[in-house]
């Protein structure tokens, strides 16, 4: 959960019963004295979103039957992700403007981003009887001025020509895109319950996946699209290779982990020739739902949402004159590129690095096909920018590694081990 989202602590249902009558026929006291919501039960998390967005937003949303129901707190969460980016960047929030991506029956993200942030939005929408709710939305809660609902063609672009219609650019844009491959793909995991309506309450696929632990009900548009997740965002990162700077901040919401590498890899492959093109990937959790962020820019100005990772490595018995020698040959060995040295105090020097290739993954594999040194077939590797502060410690230096995205620690953490190890051979820390 992220730390500025008020849902950290779970709502405190018996007071929500006593305010809001819609949400008391599912509410039932226990043994223990508490009051127990059902989860598995649709309408009683429907209830629950409107009594939280009532009690905590001032929102009266209309939630359709047979259309998603969006979990408020998971919402806030990526909301809160994006004003990080924004508040980082230096942005006033008067002037932020949003693309929602597919905004649902409920306009979720918009109806929060501009009562909880003061944030206008354009909140596009495929699927017509979903335009219409959400624009019902809208005006209930008086934001006409600051959302405006569009309906899009769902085999058309999915930003460009909002984009490009527009006389400004816009701050960002966001994407909660359906996770499944077609209606195969849903039909493991939803049993349908009408003709073009699917429900997850209760499901068991033979048995390899256990009940779910909130009930979920929802459109077919809204849980599955043609290639999936992957697919749908590859189409919103070519989109963005044209548009650029006319949107600062592309971002997206995942469902799958596998998602995650796969479309970072498209961005990597883009950054190698493309040098303004910069990304970030991220992590949400709400209880026990995980879900994965990702976010790029061409924009120089703007700041990822990333959360620096650092580790140390102490080489014994050395000043820092001697062991600079030494890290710049082992790094350049490992094809990392030095950008820039800079001189501190008598006790500290800096490295900027680039790190381009895991060449210590390649090496670490060698000898495992008769000695031949053997290629990492991993996806795509994603360049990363590494600093590497010496710090004098007599009688020995400490190496402190940082990189900007904690997502990449265990790979920084590969690369620390590599050069531990070369200590190790190199006479327990003679360099």
């Amino acid at each position: 959960m992220h730390e500025r989202n008020p849902y950290g602590r779970p709502p405190d249902f018996a007071r929500l019963c006593a305010v809001h009558a819609e949400l008391r026929p599912h509410c039932k006291l226990i043994a223990n004295g508490k009051v127990h919501l059902d989860f598995t039960d649709d309408a009683a998390v429907r209830a629950l979103t409107r009594a939280l967005l009532k009690e905590d937003f001032a929102l009266d949303v209309e939630l359709p039957s047979g259309s998603l129901c969006p979990r408020v707190p998971q919402r806030l969460n990526y909301l809160l992700w994006i004003e990080d980016a924004i508040l980082a960047s230096g942005r006033n929030a008067d002037a932020i403007r949003g693309i929602d991506i597919g905004t649902g029956a409920s306009c979720i993200y918009a109806l929060l981003g501009a009562r909880r942030f003061g944030w206008s939005f354009v909140a596009t929408e495929a699927e017509s009887s979903s335009a219409e709710a959400a624009r019902r939305n809208v005006e209930r809660n008086g934001l006409v001025e600051r959302v405006e609902v569009v309906k899009t063609d769902g085999d058309g672009p999915l930003i460009e020509g909002v984009v490009t219609s527009s006389s400004t650019g816009f701050s960002f844009c966001m994407c909660n895109p359906p996770f499944f491959d077609g209606d195969g793909d849903t039909a493991e995991r939803f049993v349908g319950r009408g003709e073009r309506e699917w429900e997850n309450g209760g499901v068991q696929t033979g048995g390899k996946r256990s009940a779910p632990r909130s009930g979920t009900i929802a459109s077919e548009n809204e849980l599955a699209t043609e290639g999936g997740e992957v697919a749908f965002i590859g189409r919103l990162i070519e989109e963005s290779a044209r548009l650029r700077e006319k949107v600062k901040l592309y971002t997206t919401m995942l469902g799958k982990k596998s998602s995650v590498a796969r479309l970072a890899a498209r961005l990597a492959k883009k950054a190698e020739e493309e040098k303004s093109l910069r990304f970030t990937t991220g992590e949400l959790r709400q209880g026990r739902t995980q879900r994965w962020l990702l976010a790029w820019t061409y924009a120089e100005d703007v700041k990822l949402p990333m959360r620096p990772a650092s580790l140390e490595l102490v080489v014994k018995e050395r000043t820092r004159d001697q062991a600079m020698p030494w890290i710049r040959e082992q790094l350049s060995a490992l094809r990392v590129d030095i950008l820039r040295e800079e001189e501190g105090a008598d006790d500290e020097g800096r490295l900027e690095c680039r790190v381009t290739a895991p060449t210590w993954l390649r090496r670490r594999r060698k000898g495992k096909k008769g000695g031949e040194e053997t290629e990492n077939e991993d996806a795509p590797f994603a360049p990363f920018p590494l600093s590497l502060s010496l710090r004098d410690t007599r009688p020995s230096v400490t190496l402190v590694f940082t990189i900007d995205d904690e997502a990449r620690k265990r790979e920084l953490s590969q690369l620390v081990v590599h050069l531990s190890n070369k200590l190790i051979v190199n006479s327990k820390g003679s360099v």
